[in-house]
């Protein structure tokens, strides 16, 4: 493993410093810089790992701008018929699309897109308070049988549904074995989103604001020593015993340990 340096250059500083004020991550030495974590719903926890891999950021870089051009060329078009009235012309123009830099925007995702990341968009990777981001939920878009019609509606809208349940409808009329196998996908994509995880597998929520720093410390050109050092006096990492049978702060190994399961999140949370 390479030597773990712990100088810094005050250009090398400033330049961390700028990479992570321009994805708005909060200064990995102060936990209270996150805000209160104790209210975060699981799909928060999910957006704050995601928003910090590069395959979201790029993504969502790449498309912003053209898809801002297209839905805004696309409303000056709508508003500007002439075979609207006055109340509808008012209507759209009070409907103008929303900024990449808004909180509620959200660049689209192709079906391959929405496999790979679990979201029918994205949002601004540069926010960690999105809008409304736990409604989005992770699933496909190409499940006509949810869809065909055989809801049997007047009786739905009498069922009073928990919130963790869900509805689907299958068809007698089409092969069972398809349907079965997409709403088990659809289930298990729901449960993950809403989870954080498959049942199956455990969580560790206590230890998530602890990866988020260890992530956000790397990411700002932290040494695995200084993160070593700042976490074990806050009480985020143990002592270790040494070869003499006694305690000592932990080793360097400890940090990048930490970072490398906060890694792994990133990509199966």
């Amino acid at each position: 493993m390479a030597r773990d340096k712990t100088d810094k250059t005050d250009a090398t500083l400033v330049a961390t410093h700028a990479t992570s004020a321009t994805w708005g991550i909060p200064d990995w030495r102060d936990a209270a810089a996150y805000g209160d974590v104790k209210v975060w719903t699981l799909g928060r926890w999910r957006w704050e790992f995601f928003r910090r891999r590069d395959d979201v950021r790029t993504l969502f870089d790449e498309r912003k701008e053209r898809q801002y051009k297209d839905d805004f060329e696309k409303w000056e078009r709508n508003s500007a018929s002439t075979d609207l009235t006055q109340d509808e012309r008012a209507y759209i123009l009070g409907k103008a699309p929303i900024k990449p830099d808004d909180p509620r925007f959200w660049v689209r995702c192709f079906p391959k897109e929405q496999e790979q990341f679990g979201y029918l968009g994205l949002f601004n990777p540069r926010i960690g308070n999105v809008s409304n981001f736990d409604n989005h939920v992770e699933r496909l878009d190409s499940f006509e049988w949810a869809v065909s019609g055989e809801r049997g509606g007047a009786v739905l809208q009498r069922t009073k549904l928990e919130k963790q349940h869900v509805v689907i409808a299958f068809s007698t009329d089409r092969p069972l074995a398809r349907q079965l196998e997409d709403a088990g996908k659809y289930l298990k994509g729901l449960q993950k989103y809403r989870l954080g995880c498959h049942l199956k597998r455990p969580r560790h929520p206590t230890k998530w604001l602890g990866y988020l720093r260890t992530l956000d410390g790397k990411e700002a050109g932290a040494t695995w020593a200084e993160m070593a050092e700042t976490f074990f006096s806050q009480g985020l990492l143990d002592r270790h015993k040494d070869p003499m049978g006694g305690y000592c702060p932990p080793p360097p190994q400890a940090a990048r340990d930490k970072w490398e399961a906060a890694d792994a999140l990133r990509f199966n949370l």
